[in-house]
């Protein structure tokens, strides 16, 4: 039997989420995360209210950190991760839904169609490290976003499935 992946939602905004589902983590947060948080989890899926977007969802397709910090400074961790991780396709795209993707960055970085969100950049570095599965959802509406999450771990769990099956 084919075990389902432990997925945890992560809101960079302090938003408190709510999903009718008890199989999966969710917490708020204003700060980088401590990586062995990330460590029992399969997915990570990251959200971030935004309320300036001009979509209701969009999903994040990549980042750049010209913020000057980055996360994994310092001595490594080997049970966390490689000490140089591959950066390159940090989040997977939502499989539920075909949601408009942006760039998103941490730091002063002002180009048109960019939208700055430090945490959610440095928490994905984290996660990336750890070679999780990573989803990057931004939001104008609370109830929008979680309908949407409600599919997609629909989806995930779904798909898991699926591979046991064959």
């Amino acid at each position: 039997m084919t075990q389902n992946p432990r997925i945890l939602i992560a809101d960079m905004t302090k938003n408190k989420l709510s999903l009718s589902r008890e199989d999966i983590d969710i917490l708020s947060c204003s700060q980088v995360l401590s990586p062995s948080l990330f460590l029992p989890y399969d997915v990570i899926i990251f959200t971030a209210h935004i309320p300036s977007l001009s979509e209701n969802l969009v999903s994040v397709k990549d980042f750049i950190n010209g913020s000057g910090f980055n996360p994994l400074i310092g001595k490594n961790n080997d049970r966390l991760g490689p000490r140089f991780p591959d950066m390159s396709f940090v989040f997977s795209q939502p499989k539920s839904r075909n949601l408009p993707p942006v760039i998103i960055t941490a730091g002063n970085i002002s180009e048109p169609g960019m939208i700055r969100c430090d945490l959610l950049v440095w928490n994905a570095i984290l996660a990336a490290h750890q070679k999780k599965k990573i989803l990057g959802i931004l939001y104008k509406n609370q109830k929008d976003v979680e309908a949407m999450l409600e599919d997609e771990i629909k989806s995930l769990l779904k798909d898991v499935q699926n591979k046991g099956r064959n």
